[in-house]
């Protein structure tokens, strides 16, 4: 083949490199995004949850604990089944 095509094989291994440097730089990429998302998620999961939590109480002390009960079993419940899928390997 280099009879053929001087230097192909040197052109062919400059595009192979370049071609797993671009892989590599995508998947970093993806990488990051997706911690971020995650990142995000929590943040955005600890603010509601702390959201329902104050507003429950307020709610409870303010003389409903019936709709206290409501808005606090949301955050409560999800928590225990977040638990309890991490504990069965989901």
């Amino acid at each position: 083949m280099e009879r053929l095509s001087p230097g192909a094989a040197g052109r062919i291994l400059v595009m192979a490199e370049k071609a797993q440097q671009a892989q590599i730089t995508a998947t970093s990429m993806a990488q990051q995004y997706q911690r971020d998302d995650t990142r995000r998620g929590h943040w955005l999961g600890a603010s509601l949850t702390t959201l329902a939590i104050i507003v429950g109480a307020a709610v409870g002390i303010w003389g409903s604990p019936i709709v206290a009960v409501a808005i606090l079993g949301v955050p409560v419940f999800t928590a225990i089944s977040r638990f309890v899928d991490s504990v069965r390997g989901k």
